[in-house]
């Protein structure tokens, strides 16, 4: 008997971990923050605690969500790529069942979280991206290469999702943060899918850099589009949405990711393209500190 219930807390323990990992805590917390960043650039002196809290909350939930849908949807692909194959679902640690529902009562209880705490707006953005990231994306992966340049907007849209929960109505320096999400995107995935193009190939997706044998045209890209990063980064301050501090972050921040994606283009290898990603994840969230600090200061 005490043996049984002992091995019962286990196996129910170890599915609300698989339940909780489905989510990606990490990635969505990642956005998380960036949704709080928009709330905070947004809001002004309509700041509140409890508004922050609510962001943090509804769009932990929205992103968690998206993730867990994901998965459900790609699970038999995950199981093809060493990177995915550990997964609750592929590892069967989770029954698909069980993950799809996870996902739908995540995703729905963040859009009500959303609309039931701030501006409708925030909560429309948010279903936008559960959209074109589920319906859109998704399946655009094994069959368009141009899949990476549409899943920048999904993955930009939670600065709007926190400045649409503000209530503040889309304008250009909105659109200027917006922006430089989109430029940061495509960079670092197409380091991480250099990084796994064997797994990627392996599953079938049509990734563009897998049409790139020895990563050169891949890594030329890539420095293009982190260049466009340093005039992209003026776009808060030129809006007039923050001041002088963050601009001069800005510039110096994409300098130094476009520095660390130089040896990328010019000596395509896995170290590269991994000094490239790892700037990459250091780049945003530095930036997205600097532009708030510039704005509540």
């Amino acid at each position: 008997m005490i043996v049984a219930g002992s091995a019962a807390r286990a196996e129910g323990l170890g599915a609300v971990r698989a339940g909780f990992e489905l989510l990606k805590p990490r990635l969505t917390g990642l956005a998380s923050a960036a949704c709080a960043a928009g709330y905070v650039l947004a809001s002004g002196e309509a700041f509140s605690a409890g508004g922050l809290l609510g962001v943090l909350l509804g769009s932990f939930f929205v992103g968690g969500g998206a993730n867990a849908l994901n998965q459900y949807l790609e699970r038999d692909l995950d199981l093809l790529m060493t990177r995915t194959r550990g997964r609750p679902l592929p590892s069967r640690r989770l029954a698909p069942g069980a993950g799809l529902a996870i996902g739908l009562a995540c995703a729905l209880a963040g859009l009500g979280v959303l609309g039931g705490f701030g501006d409708a707006r925030g909560a429309a953005y948010a279903l936008l991206s559960l959209g074109l990231y589920l319906l859109v994306y998704t399946p655009m992966k094994r069959r368009s290469a141009w899949n990476t340049v549409v899943g920048t907007v999904p993955g930009a849209l939670p600065v709007l999702i926190g400045w649409g929960f503000a209530g503040a109505p889309l304008s250009p320096a909105a659109l200027g943060v917006f922006t430089i999400l989109v430029l940061w995107q495509l960079p670092h995935f197409f380091a991480i899918c250099r990084l796994w193009r064997d797994d990627y190939a392996r599953a079938g997706y049509a990734m563009w850099p897998l049409r790139d044998p020895d990563g050169r045209q891949t890594g030329v890209v890539s420095l293009l589009l982190c260049a466009a990063l340093v005039p992209a980064s003026l776009l808060p301050w030129w809006t007039g949405l923050t001041g002088g501090v963050s601009a001069v972050a800005g510039v110096g921040l994409s300098l130094a990711y476009l520095a660390c994606t130089i040896p990328m283009a010019t000596r395509p290898s896995a170290r590269t393209e991994r000094l490239s990603f790892i700037a990459s994840i250091v780049y945003l969230p530095f930036l997205m500190a600097a532009l708030v600090l510039d704005r509540a200061v």
